[in-house]
């Protein structure tokens, strides 16, 4: 043999020899009660790059471990961190405590987590727990911005204020011996808050992207608007590639603003990849090459076309009708009658259908009941409330079945002004990889027809589920609403992952959410106001009249909002009442075509603009030299919108009228 490949031989083996040998662990993690932990971390101490989370049934596989690690980690959320020495193990079964320091409550913070309270990142799951109205918490959290939703060295920490009671109890409507008006609810509304949202998804709630594969990060947010000034509704939009492959489709809302994604389900498409937004109205194509991400701005797209402003509003409701549903259904029922009976008798101008759907799981009685579109409200009602809990007896639901059924065999306009489902619901859908993909689809196909998803968490949704439906929320440009432990009734429900948010009525929540997205100007230029802004002295005055009003530091739209029409601020030499706060701001002229001019007294760094529903549109650097300046917002379409600002460590808002 050559000397030379002899050698060569000879390295080769002994190269081989030497390769640290490589090894797979397996095992399940779970509580001190016995039940599996979804969700949690397993790490490699040494090479923490290698790492999992586990599943659904708290089992997790980690593979390619070098030869010389020593230790395995197991973390979660409110529990302890537990180490574990590898030796020569093979399988390797945790049992996590609950952290008994201070048993805390996890709070978001933009360097880590910080704790508070009684409460844990992980909650067993409840079944068939009888609630109980008899014992409320009389309490309110209220609602505080971030300091700057782009600033991320900010503590956040919850606000949670005593208050003497939420109102009157007793509702009109009862599901067997319940009143409507009891259940308490909150909402995180994702978009209000874009950067707090990315912060914690690469922090505390990271581990849940892998076992969901959603990740809503690559944001597009478009606005479609008329020649004349006015949201272009129910528009068909679509990120495509220079290619023409579609990425991600969806529809213009009642602000006529659309959200895209890319990447959502996987990292299909890199950094540098060229993208198009094409817009579709009545046949009339649009578009816009290199489209910014949000964070650099909004895409805008003017189309000539007549005001056409769809009357049909289509509401959907998919429940989990599994026994562990039985503490909080029959309250369910009675707060959705409660809100259909008021959508209809506030919106007698808007057709409104609806539908419903309940699911169970496989091997039950059922997997899916429907009731499909139908203006008829009194059979509507009569369909909810027949329905009662059965089956079940896992953690997970087949909430992807529920979904499935109201996204594809619910029969959806193809013009309508508002499509919502609200997705009601305890427990997780199943996590295996067909589950996963169909999920993946029906959201999908849900942004593309144009419909909103609103999930409801109800007693025993864990974190896992709070990322999953936060993130079908974003989207299809939903918002998260959860069930809140106020009331007294039903299990325990864990706290969301975010900074404040406020304690509300649950059917007060969702006929606020409502009211926000049907709301738009009208073809003849005609505005709700909300109620509070039109009072005796609002009137057209001289131009040094000022109007002194209250701290209004709400988002939403007062469902007794008045119909007003606006008198052109230029008639008679007059300006319309300006806002006027003596904390710090004044802005006017309000209603304003575009031009807005503002004041400062004190000292304000920065200025956000959002729509009606709080979601933030622009933000405004300012110099702290300047005592006036002016902004133009007349690339946005006729609507209601609020100026937010930080002023002493305190957030405000006011709210402005833009007519064009």
């Amino acid at each position: 043999m050559n000397p030379k490949i002899f050698l060569i031989v000879v390295f080769s083996i002994f190269s081989l020899l030497f390769i640290p040998n490589e090894r797979t662990i397996t095992g399940t993690v779970i509580s001190e009660d016995g039940e599996p932990i979804p969700g949690a971390v397993v790490k490699v101490k040494e090479y923490p790059e290698i790492a999992t989370v586990t599943d659904f049934d708290g089992s997790y596989t980690l593979e390619k471990i070098p030869e010389d690690a020593k230790t395995l980690t197991f973390e979660f959320i409110g529990m302890e961190v537990e180490e574990v020495k590898i030796k020569k193990q093979e399988v390797i079964n945790v049992t996590l405590k609950a952290d008994e320091m201070e048993l805390e409550e996890v709070v978001v913070t933009s360097m880590g987590v910080s704790k508070d309270k009684k409460s844990s990142g992980w909650s067993k799951k409840r079944r068939g727990r009888k609630g109980s109205s008899s014992t409320r918490s009389s309490s309110s959290h209220s609602y505080d911005a971030p300091k700057s939703d782009y600033d991320k060295t900010e503590t956040m920490d919850y606000e949670y204020d005593e208050v003497d009671d939420f109102g009157d109890i007793g509702g009109e409507y009862e599901q067997g011996n319940i009143k409507s008006g009891q259940l308490t609810a909150g909402e995180i509304h994702d978009f209000s808050k874009w950067e707090l949202w990315n912060d914690i998804t690469e922090n505390q709630l990271k581990q849940f992207k892998t076992l969901w594969d959603f990740e809503p990060v690559q944001r597009y947010c478009v606005q479609v608007t008329s020649d004349d000034g006015k949201p272009i509704i129910n528009c068909k939009v679509q990120l495509q590639t220079k290619k023409g492959e579609i990425v991600w489709e969806s529809r213009t809302d009642n602000t006529g603003k659309a959200e895209l994604w890319a990447n959502m389900f996987d990292a299909t498409y890199t950094n540098k990849a060229q993208f198009v937004i094409q817009t579709d109205y009545q046949g009339k194509i649009s578009s816009v090459n290199e489209p910014t991400k949000f964070h650099d701005g909004i895409n805008k797209i003017t189309i000539a076309a007549n005001c056409d402003i769809p009357n049909q509003v289509e509401i959907a409701f998919v429940i989990d009708a599994t026994g562990s549903m039985g503490d909080e259904l029959q309250y369910i029922q009675a707060e959705l009658e409660d809100v259909i009976t008021r959508v209809e008798k506030d919106h007698k101008d808007l057709d409104v259908s609806l539908a419903s759907v309940f699911y169970r799981d496989e091997g039950d009685d059922y997997l899916t009941v429907k009731s499909d579109f139908s203006k008829k409200k009194k059979d509507a009602i009569k369909f909810i409330n027949d329905q009662t809990v059965g089956g079940g007896g896992d953690f997970p639901e087949a909430v992807h079945s529920g979904l499935d059924v109201a996204v594809n065999e619910l029969q959806w306009s193809e013009d309508a002004r508002l499509r919502i489902i609200f997705l009601v619901l305890d427990a997780p859908p199943h996590n295996n990889p067909e589950v996963v993909e169909q999920l993946q689809k029906i959201t999908k196909k849900a942004a593309a027809k144009g419909i909103r998803i609103v999930p409801v968490t109800c007693s025993g949704v864990d974190k896992s589920t709070e990322y999953l439906m936060r993130s079908i929320a974003l989207c299809t440009n939903g918002t998260y609403v959860f069930l809140t432990d106020d009331s007294g009734i039903g299990g325990s429900h864990i706290k969301p992952t975010t900074d404040k948010w406020d304690v509300e009525l649950f059917n007060d929540l969702l006929v606020r959410l409502i009211d926000q997205y049907v709301t738009t100007p009208t073809c003849e230029n005609e505005i709700d106001y909300p109620q509070e802004l039109i009072n005796d002295t609002t009137y057209i005055v001289s131009p040094d009249t000022t109007l002194q009003i209250v701290e209004d530091t709400s988002l939403t739209i007062n469902p007794d909002s008045t119909l007003v029409s606006t008198q052109d601020s230029t008639d008679n030499n007059t300006n319309i009442i300006p806002y006027n706060y003596d904390e710090g701001l004044k802005f006017y002229p309000n209603p304003t075509r575009g031009p807005l001019t503002i004041e400062i007294s004190g000292e304000i760094k920065e200025l956000f603009l959002a729509d009606n529903s709080g979601k933030l549109l622009q933000r405004f650097e300012l110099n702290s030299e300047e005592q006036e300046f002016r902004i133009n917002i007349d690339s946005y379409p006729s609507g209601m919108y609020f100026i937010q600002y930080l002023n002493k460590d305190k957030w405000m808002s006011g709210k402005i009228v833009l007519m064009h």
